[in-house]
């Protein structure tokens, strides 16, 4: 299992340093801090945390306006024994979900797990629970006026980290 989840690591990272594309829909930060979204648009930064000694899953969530403030946050957990990535698929269900539920429309979600980003764009996932959440979350997206999936680094999304980690 250590393995597996080592394995996955390196390749998210192997494949954040090596591409720069992801697009209606995703693409790529090359910023090594977070910056405001442009006027009337929504930063939505999600991550999740994996504790598999205990079967949970904790996941982040902070909503930043165009000036820099968090409007809305959250912070929550899942008991499910899982993978990194069906976790991280679950953290962008669940952010999307939340940004609709506050009555956002426009938004850009920004995450620092490249794989389900892409997965998000191409529809698809190599997992079979990761499908049925990416479907979810793609039927959810088309409810937004304009929407895009950013890939950021992992010190850009730390707010959303901390929450995760700490849920």
């Amino acid at each position: 299992m250590v393995m597996q989840q080592a394995k996955q690591l390196l390749t998210e990272y192997q494949e954040g340093q090596a591409s720069n594309v992801v697009s209606r829909g995703a693409s790529k930060s090359n910023h090594t801090s977070w910056e405001p979204p442009p006027l009337v648009i929504y930063k939505v930064n999600w991550d999740a945390a994996v504790k598999h000694e205990i079967g949970r899953v904790g996941i982040g969530i902070v909503i930043r306006d165009f000036e820099g403030r968090v409007v809305a946050s959250r912070s929550m957990q899942r008991y499910i024994f899982t993978d990194s990535y069906t976790a991280k698929s679950q953290g962008a269900l669940q952010a999307i979900i939340f940004a609709r539920d506050i009555g956002l429309r426009r938004i850009i979600l920004e995450g620092d797990a490249l794989q389900v980003i892409h997965s998000i764009k191409l529809n698809t996932s190599q997992f079979h629970l990761s499908r049925v959440l990416l479907w979810d979350v793609k039927f959810v997206l088309s409810h937004f006026d304009n929407w895009i999936v950013v890939h950021v680094r992992r010190n850009v999304n730390m707010a959303a980290q901390v929450l995760a980690k700490y849920a």
